[in-house]
């Protein structure tokens, strides 16, 4: 990471902790309500969600679809809890949604006293509400009056990434490892990523492209697509399905690759078993079911009796059992 890398890391870490007090005021009761939005990608779930955890505190997320009736009944099922609502901008074309956020999120003076209420026929129930919300958004609320009305309960805030603290941001978390892959692998597929975007310009960096980019390359490691994973990667850059450039490697070679570890592994560790298979995921991301099978084929161990054909390892089996080499080639590896 260069230097001018590392200062935007560090100014979009001290951004990250205004959020994560924001969020604390929120989970402690110093305040009922936070509004944060700003485009996708940019590590809004990830930061506001991690903060909760840390705290220890009692909260649940909400996405994909809501109602008013549905936000009610989960506000009155939990009614202690901080509620997340991540990506609900349909909720605030719902009037009686909007009105039950209002009086979620303002009461007395102190912030007590949130009553509730709903018309259920033509009689009224209530329930006082002492959580907190959260709402987390890629658009900002609006303009309408009962729109502005919640703003001034929720103080809504904008988190907005330069493409520098995005970067500096992907390479740090590429740095640490992700998925069970070594931090090299993943600062690889971060790096091409970046490469890409800067040469073609095609679309903003995200730390969710990140993450989905990260996978493609586990799927390539782990032998289970015919598409190179850069190939892949590019195609979810430019959002196109082209003719592949890069010219994949083919199972036989990924198989004799795994062999060659295997080798490596069982001389480390020739008689510790745990330690034997975590150096093994460590470098290939795979179960110990493979790695067996690997040391079966160079005839250096069989698998134990307990690890039936019938479990999880079923598939994988049946995915490469038509690509192992032969006895004869396995004889010609060198390992």
């Amino acid at each position: 990471m260069s230097p001018e890398q590392a200062d935007d890391l560090e100014i979009t870490k001290k951004r990250s902790k205004l959020i994560v007090d924001r969020v604390r005021s929120v989970a402690l009761g110093y305040s009922t309500g936070f509004f944060l939005h700003g485009e996708g990608g940019s590590g809004k779930t990830y930061t506001v969600t991690n903060a909760l955890h840390d705290l220890g505190s009692d909260w649940i997320l909400h996405n994909s679809d809501m109602t008013g009736t549905g936000l009610y009944e989960a506000l009155k099922e939990r009614p202690s809890a901080v509620h997340v609502l991540d990506d609900l901008e349909q909720l605030y074309r719902d009037t009686k949604a909007v009105g039950i956020l209002r009086a979620a999120t303002w009461g007395d003076e102190n912030g007590k006293n949130r009553i509730i209420t709903k018309a259920v026929h033509k009689k009224n129930e209530s329930f006082e509400f002492t959580g907190g919300i959260i709402i987390l958004s890629n658009l900002p609320l609006g303009d309408l009056p009962h729109w502005k009305a919640l703003a001034t309960r929720l103080s809504p805030a904008i988190f907005q990434l330069t493409e520098g603290e995005k970067k500096a941001m992907m390479l740090d978390i590429a740095s640490k490892g992700k998925f069970g892959m070594a931090p090299d692998v993943c600062e690889e597929v971060c790096e091409y990523i970046i490469f890409h975007v800067e040469k073609n310009g095609n679309c903003p960096l995200s730390l969710r492209m990140l993450d989905v980019c990260l996978q493609d390359r586990r799927m390539y490691d782990n032998g289970e697509c015919e598409t190179h994973w850069k190939d892949l990667v590019v195609s979810r850059l430019e959002g196109e399905i082209t003719e592949p450039k890069i010219k994949p490697r083919k199972r036989k070679v990924r198989l004799q690759d795994e062999r060659f570890i295997a080798q490596q592994v069982f001389d480390m560790f020739p008689d510790h078993r745990q330690k034997r298979f975590a150096e093994w995921e460590k470098r290939t991301g795979k179960t110990e079911r493979s790695l067996y099978r690997r040391l079966e084929d160079l005839g250096l161990e069989k698998r134990p009796k307990f690890m039936s054909i019938d479990d999880d390892g079923k598939d994988e089996e049946a995915f490469e059992s038509d690509n192992l080499s032969t006895p004869e080639e396995i004889d010609t590896l060198t390992v």
